[in-house]
């Protein structure tokens, strides 16, 4: 996926991918960047919330880690299945609450906004919405905007092309934060 967005549109990036992605070379740099994109897996801990996790090369970095990180980006994307779900720490919480979860934790370590998915999402797809999302963002440097029309773009591409235009493909991002 991270191959799908042209280096250009960054004035410094780092790539960590394959083997090279370990999440303890997240946790050195997340202060020295901007941006700070994520393709990977996620998984929500429904019983115990505060270990649910990203999977890297080496190991799984546990919403617990991320609390306890200065990550003082503008933007983290959450390129993931399910990275925007939520869970409540106690039983007692009504459903629709949500106390725990990687958005909140990214915010609550310092980034300004964050880009996560509700549901499992097709990787082809994904690739082709970020692509569009960081073209548009270089453009008009507005996150919320730029997300909202990638996604339009998409749908227009694909119903132009004779291809689905479900939501299942487009509609699980959202922008939690400050999307300006």
């Amino acid at each position: 996926e991270i191959k799908g967005i042209p280096p250009q549109h960054f004035t410094r990036s780092m790539h960590l991918m394959g083997e090279a992605a370990t999440a303890d070379d997240f946790l050195r740099e997340p202060g020295k960047h901007d941006i700070v994109h994520i393709a990977t897996h996620a998984r929500m801990n429904h019983w115990y919330p505060m270990y649910s996790s990203i999977r890297w090369s080496n190991r799984r970095l546990e919403l617990r880690d991320i609390l306890s990180t200065r990550i003082p980006a503008r933007l983290v994307v959450l390129s993931a299945c399910e990275s925007g779900m939520a869970s409540s720490a106690l039983d007692d919480i009504p459903s629709g609450h949500d106390l725990v979860s990687f958005p909140r934790a990214f915010l609550s370590a310092g980034a300004s906004a964050v880009i996560a998915s509700l549901w499992l999402v097709e990787d082809e797809a994904t690739a082709s919405l970020m692509s569009r999302f960081y073209s548009n963002l270089v453009r008009s440097k507005r996150i919320g905007e730029s997300l909202v029309d990638a996604q339009r773009q998409f749908i227009a591409e694909a119903k132009s092309a004779g291809k689905p235009a479900h939501p299942f493909y487009w509609g699980a991002f959202f922008l939690v934060g400050d999307g300006r």
